[in-house]
């Protein structure tokens, strides 16, 4: 029937939802007012107090000579990682002191060794790779199906080839 009224669904919905409110308040129950939101606030900038200007220049260069003599001393002793921990400074602006003033950090002979056994193991592991191209280069497989048999990217088979002047023709360039 085109000119009857069709029945709401929102109606029914809120008929029933009055229907709970009326119960819950007959029966007994009371609201309860939760606590809103509180916006905290942003932390403050390290630099903050330097740029708050209430500071004179010599007092703030007073103390950034005394920073860097502090870091100076604990360079002698300490690594980057525990100057970082005791100095409460960030790594960065440690490392940038160190650069401009000319003196390093000691170093940790753990952290030299394993960088040194991670060096060596892609080294070793470029090498195998170098090897296997050079093996499937006169084959007549082309460039893409070797670098996926081998497990790496086209870009990274065409560095090697052309580091280590491997003679690994194009798919156009096979007779």
């Amino acid at each position: 029937m085109n000119g009857a009224p069709t029945h709401d669904p929102r109606e029914a919905v809120l008929a029933q939802l009055n229907a709970s409110i009326d119960n819950f308040f007959g029966s007994g129950g009371s609201v309860q007012v939760l606590r809103g939101f509180e916006p905290v606030p942003r932390r403050p900038h390290h630099a903050s107090d330097l740029a708050a200007g209430d500071h004179s220049i010599t007092e703030r260069l007073r103390a950034e000579r005394e920073q860097l003599q502090r870091v100076k001393e604990a360079a002698k002793t300490m690594t980057l990682g525990e100057a970082v921990r005791e100095l409460g400074i960030g790594r960065t602006e440690l490392h940038r002191m160190s650069k401009a003033h000319g003196f390093l950090f000691r170093s940790n002979n753990k952290e030299r060794q394993q960088r040194e056994t991670a060096r060596q193991a892609k080294a070793a592991e470029k090498a195998r790779i170098v090897d296997l191209v050079r093996a499937n280069s006169g084959k007549g497989l082309s460039r893409h199906f070797v670098a996926g048999r081998l497990g790496i990217s086209d870009g990274y088979l065409k560095k090697i080839i052309e580091e280590n002047g491997l003679d690994f023709p194009l798919y156009g360039d096979r007779p």
